[in-house]
């Protein structure tokens, strides 16, 4: 298995941090399987039984083998659900513990996870079966250097060191890892003419990063004036970009120790904290960073970033905010986070603004954008004619689109105009007659018209077109409320 401890999967400052759940919302699904009163006759041929609201799931069959167990682990990893893959490798690994694959993903995930010293006791179990594995020693080496967490731990380098040294012929990566070593203990010619020596092949990122670190050595060389702390933090944002979170925290550490106004450093050491899952101390840091200069947007999202990561929801607002307003580069980004945040504290109004302007500046708009302002309008501040007007800009901006039409549909219903909202559906379902929302809406329509049966049978449809969506929960909901009530003559 290919090691990736090594790849520059994080770009410094980039979007790719931002773990705060960006979803809009437009329906929630109801409880599985509502109750619903017994019927008294049949009301049509639909009502021999109610309709069940379901809420998907995904179907688990449980492996009977090693092979079996392995394909699970994968399959999880792919989907990013790296608890489940553990799970299903370490059952792989009790059904047959001979193959090495189960320890190296193992050991993989838990560097993923942040979980240095779980890491090491896999690649230690896999040194046992091979201890002159040159990729083991490099792994064992490699998970070292993530334990690292000050530049005291002398015995920790030397450990790693020493795995390197017993590797023969040298490899990229472990010519590479020694490396790395001497950035981060000293700043000689030697460091240079080592990091010099790394090849290019068969990793060109790794060729890449080496030659990085060299031309930031020679930096320090050429104009250093006995303070290393610039190339100390250049080379920490490389140690960052290569996933090496607690080496690049200790040599900022040591930066702010003999600079303590050295406002990129604190703010790399609040960016390295974040990576680690600790948003507190990162907080710390980042607000150092902000003290000292109020007007860079990096440190102001990143201190964002570190309130909302800790529930602080208004903090995030202000500085998330700060930062657009200095120029942050993603502001896309941003402002999909500040709705979200404007529409969980409530500031709905706020939240309009924010999403109407997405709309206009973001290139990559679609119609379904245009579902939370119309949602919001109409179920929070209950004001349909601006619905209205919002369904309206969308049928403009995407006049083809099927969408639009269940949007007018939807805004015309709230304000009453069944005739209009009936046509507008209608309109929708001719061009897509597959989608769950227009049968739904004008289920809704025509049951306001008095015209029950013919509702049902939009409910009916639209739940068997959603297939488990919140629609057709809904939709389900409706159907069945509307066969649990006394039957009328109509």
């Amino acid at each position: 298995m290919k090691d990736t401890h090594f790849s520059a999967h994080i770009l410094l400052y980039g979007a790719s941090l931002l773990c705060a759940v960006i979803a809009s919302v437009l329906l929630f699904i109801p409880k599985i399987n509502e109750p619903a009163a017994p019927v008294d006759g049949a009301r049509s041929t639909l009502s021999s039984s109610l309709l069940s609201e379901i809420t998907p799931f995904e179907e688990t069959i449980t492996p009977q083998s090693y092979g079996e167990w392995v394909a699970q682990g994968k399959a999880f990893e792919e989907q990013g659900e790296l608890r489940r893959a553990l799970s299903a490798y370490l059952a792989a690994g009790s059904m047959d513990a001979t193959p090495t694959e189960p320890y190296l993903r193992r050991s993989s995930i838990y560097v993923s996870l942040r979980e240095y010293d779980k890491a090491l006791k896999e690649v230690e179990t896999l040194l046992q079966k091979d201890s002159k594995n040159p990729d083991y020693q490099v792994r064992y080496a490699s998970v070292r250097l993530h334990q690292i967490e000050a530049e005291s731990n002398t015995a920790i380098l030397q450990d790693a060191k020493d795995r390197l040294a017993q590797i023969s012929p040298k490899t990229q990566e472990s010519i590479f890892l020694e490396c790395l070593i001497a950035t981060f203990t000293e700043h000689t010619q030697a460091t240079i003419e080592l990091c010099s020596n790394v090849p290019n092949t068969p990793s060109e990122q790794l060729g890449a990063l080496a030659t990085e670190l060299v031309e930031q050595e020679k930096a320090f060389t050429t104009f250093s004036d006995g303070d290393p702390s610039f190339v100390d933090t250049l080379h920490a944002k490389t140690y960052t970009a290569m996933g090496f979170y607690r080496l690049a925290a200790a040599k900022l550490r040591g930066v702010i120790e003999r600079r303590g106004d050295y406002r990129d450093a604190w703010t790399l050491l609040g960016y390295t904290y974040l990576a680690l899952g600790q948003a507190d101390t990162a907080k710390l840091a980042l607000s150092q960073s902000y003290q000292l200069d109020t007007t860079r947007p990096d440190s102001q999202y990143l201190l964002a970033l570190s309130h909302d990561r800790l529930g602080e929801k208004d903090q995030a607002i202000n500085f998330y905010t700060l930062a657009i307003s200095n120029q942050y580069k993603d502001p896309i980004t941003v402002k999909r986070r500040l709705v979200e945040l404007f529409k969980e504290t409530s500031r709905y109004e706020k939240a309009l603004d924010t999403m109407m302007d997405l709309i206009q500046i973001d290139t990559s708009s679609t119609v379904t954008d245009y579902i939370d302002p119309i949602w919001i309008y109409i179920d929070i501040l209950q004001r349909p004619q601006e619905a209205l007007a919002i369904a309206k800009e969308a049928k403009q901006r995407f006049p083809e689109e099927a969408d639009s039409y269940n949007l007018l549909g939807w805004a015309s219903f709230a304000g009453g105009q069944l005739d209009e909202a009936k046509a507008y559906l209608e309109e929708s379902i001719r061009r897509s007659p597959l989608r769950d929302a227009p049968h739904y809406n004008l289920g809704r329509v025509v049951e306001a018209q008095g015209h029950k049966e013919e509702a049902l049978s939009y409910y009916k449809l639209a739940n068997d077109l959603g297939n488990g969506s919140s629609i057709a929960s809904l939709a389900a909901k409706a159907y069945n409320r509307i066969l649990s009530e006394p039957e009328t003559t109509q």
